[in-house]
């Protein structure tokens, strides 16, 4: 379930019920607007192979340290596998492609940045 910024506080349902529930508080697959064309891309496996990753780490246990620095990593490769999708979607040589692909990447990068950001305050434990 999207759950935007403004019904978050207020629908119980918005807070993650489990792990590998994709995107988690942004869409799963954002879409992209240029002229009269909608374009999605698919961020889902990008978003739930970082979930398994910070479950993996929480698992495996260490100290906070050692989380945090391989929760960035993970942080890292969610950002590249997200670039990724953006770029075999929007991969032909148009004006239009490439304005969607540097749109798409630019909203990548929002995602990239707001798991660092809970990376930086992460207690090391499930959420």
């Amino acid at each position: 379930m999207y759950c935007s910024a403004s019904n978050r506080k207020k629908l119980a349902k918005c807070k993650p019920a489990a792990w590998h529930d994709y995107c988690t508080y942004s869409p799963d697959q954002p879409e992209f607007r240029f002229g009269d064309a909608r374009l999605t891309v698919d961020f889902r496996g990008p978003c739930a192979r970082h979930d398994m990753a910070i479950q993996s780490i929480v698992k495996k246990g260490g100290s906070l340290s050692s989380k945090k620095s391989k929760r960035r990593s993970a942080d890292s490769t969610f950002k590249s596998r997200m670039f990724q999708n953006c770029d075999n979607k929007f991969s032909s040589s148009s004006a239009t492609s490439k304005a969607v692909k540097k749109t798409c990447r630019k909203t990548a990068t929002t995602y990239y940045k707001t798991v660092a950001n809970k990376t930086e305050s992460w207690n090391g434990k499930a959420p």
